[in-house]
């Protein structure tokens, strides 16, 4: 195996997810990196919980790498857990830094109640990848690189991709609200950022079943997924010389 085991459009979707990857762990970074200058535990939970975010398109990336250099992929199991056991901890972070940041009542019910319930969601999803990760997703039939996975797999990225939309629009919608105008882009930008990573997400998850893969549609979805980590950051840290051209 190397990198001609891919046709061209699985190498242009994986390049592309590669810097996808790569953009998401600077911007994530980034953001904690302002835990030194500010010194608030918000800023390594809102960095961690993009980095984690972008943890489903980490195996692909991985196996991509692994087999054009080393002629090796991750086994089933590695693979399915790398993709999967992240998914809990960035709700928790995200949850945290939402109950942090926005104003909401029961502040603290909110966060306890959301890292019980993620935890042991966590602790179910890799009791389960132990028992039969098959029961979580399992290689294509002549595509060891490839997965397919289980309604299961699929209802509980839903729920993830809900859950983080609707915290997101809550929070970005507060900072609309405020007369200071560069929070107000502040808030625009997370509103774009939480949409387009849901729109990407989802379009991504239907590839080969409904959006046919071409190379349209595959530099369309990955646009969107890095233009939402960029926004992402832009909806914390919104330098002033972009804001004196939004002005």
């Amino acid at each position: 195996m190397s990198f001609e085991i891919f046709n061209e459009l699985e190498i242009l979707q994986k390049s592309l997810n590669l810097v996808f990857i790569v953009i998401s762990l600077i911007i994530g970074f980034l953001i904690i990196y302002r835990y030194f200058q500010y010194k608030s535990p918000v800023f390594i939970t809102v960095g961690l919980a993009w980095v984690f975010m972008s943890s489903s398109w980490w195996p692909i990336s991985i196996n991509f790498l692994l087999i054009g250099f080393l002629d090796v992929s991750l086994p089933p199991f590695w693979y399915l857990f790398v993709e999967r056991a992240f998914i809990m901890p960035a709700l928790i972070f995200w949850f945290y830094s939402f109950t942090e940041l926005a104003v909401v009542s029961y502040k603290k019910e909110i966060r306890y109640v959301s890292i019980i319930f993620f935890i042991i969601l966590e602790l179910i999803t890799i009791s389960i990848l132990i028992i039969d990760y098959e029961l979580i997703g399992s290689p294509i039939p002549g595509k060891s690189y490839e997965y397919s996975h289980t309604t299961l797999n699929l209802v509980v990225d839903l729920i993830a991709l809900v859950l983080v939309l609707i915290t997101g629009i809550l929070f970005s919608h507060q900072s609309m609200l405020s007369e200071n105008i560069k929070i107000k882009w502040k808030g625009r930008f997370l509103l774009i950022s939480f949409i387009s990573f849901t729109i990407g997400s989802i379009m991504n998850g239907l590839l080969h079943i409904i959006i046919p893969m071409n190379a349209l549609s595959i530099i369309l979805i990955r646009i969107i997924l890095i233009s939402s980590a960029i926004e992402y950051y832009l909806g914390f840290f919104l330098p002033d010389v972009i804001l004196k051209y939004l002005k």
